[in-house]
């Protein structure tokens, strides 16, 4: 069984209310406020499959916080996030509108908005 399906099975063990995403090595689990008790079992899971977890990356966040994934606001819908739109306008102000940096910037912040237009998000991982 893979990592993936051993993660969700473990989180639908606990509710069918989980959700899972993996991100190239970035992992997002949200569900029931009890889901923060998962993370050591989860963490096991991927360490036995070889991946190497960073305990200051990991977090809890509770139902009316921010959740943020990869410099992307999730809560209910998909924004940039605080540290993105200040690095963004910055580029704007101090960068020529012809700079590669700048246009890599301004074409995320579009793939971002334009995913809530299009009813697509990041792919989560279902079974």
């Amino acid at each position: 069984m893979s990592v993936t399906e051993k993660s969700y099975d473990m989180l639908n063990s606990v509710s069918l209310h989980c959700r899972f995403a993996l991100f190239v090595d970035d992992l997002s689990l949200s569900g029931p406020a009890g889901l923060q008790r998962m993370i050591p079992s989860i963490t096991r899971i991927f360490k036995e499959a070889g991946f190497v977890t960073h305990p200051n990356k990991t977090t809890a966040k509770k139902g009316d916080e921010d959740k943020e994934v990869l410099g992307i606001r999730v809560n209910q819908r998909l924004e940039p996030s605080q540290e993105f739109r200040l690095t963004l306008a910055a580029a704007r102000q101090s960068l020529p509108r012809t700079n590669k940096r700048l246009k890599g910037l301004e074409s995320w912040q579009r793939t971002i908005l334009k995913a809530n237009t299009q009813g697509s998000a990041p792919v989560t991982v279902k079974r």
